[in-house]
């Protein structure tokens, strides 16, 4: 059974769970279009779903984490004040939300590294600061606009820097 396509899984487990007759087991709704599965993200967001998974409808089942779920998150303007690692590879950076709350982000992307190393080159490194048990370098505010988790992963990801808004 794990060797066949999705669609072929998904198939016999539909018939599988009509004979039972419905409730408590219900088989998940399904569908091929991105715009549906990003309407079905900002609905149900309010009633605690975390975002939906994608997976290859010809692919075999693989355990494991080979599916891709895609998280409801909420995009914002936040600031960038500090970042851990090296000045010339950041491998975080902390960032303090619209609300005042200040957070690790997710593990900066190289572009974000490049453009943060480059912001302290221009503008110099403040002092450590700790954040939740850890250090960090503060570094001069620059602007960015982030993605922050809307559920229980509540997690902050840095989608790029703006200039604009400094």
């Amino acid at each position: 059974m794990r060797g066949r396509p999705w669609r072929e899984r998904r198939e016999l487990l539909v018939g599988l769970v009509a004979e039972l007759g419905g409730p408590p087991i219900q088989v998940v709704p399904v569908t091929e279009d991105p715009a549906t599965a990003r309407e079905w993200i900002r609905a149900l967001q309010s009633r605690g779903i975390e975002g939906v998974v994608c997976k290859r409808t010809a692919s075999p089942y693989r355990p494991g984490r080979m599916w891709v779920k895609v998280r409801a998150s909420t995009p914002t303007d936040a600031t960038v004040i500090g970042y851990a690692g090296p000045v010339a590879r950041p491998r975080t950076v902390v960032v303090r939300l619209p609300d005042g709350v200040v957070r690790f982000s997710r593990p900066s992307s190289a572009a974000l590294s490049a453009e943060v190393a480059a912001h302290v080159r221009r503008t110099g490194a403040g002092g450590r600061e700790v954040l939740d048990g850890a250090v960090y370098t503060a570094c001069v505010p620059l602007a960015a606009e982030v993605e922050t988790g809307t559920t229980r992963h509540a997690t902050v990801s840095v989608r790029r820097v703006r200039p604009d808004l400094g």
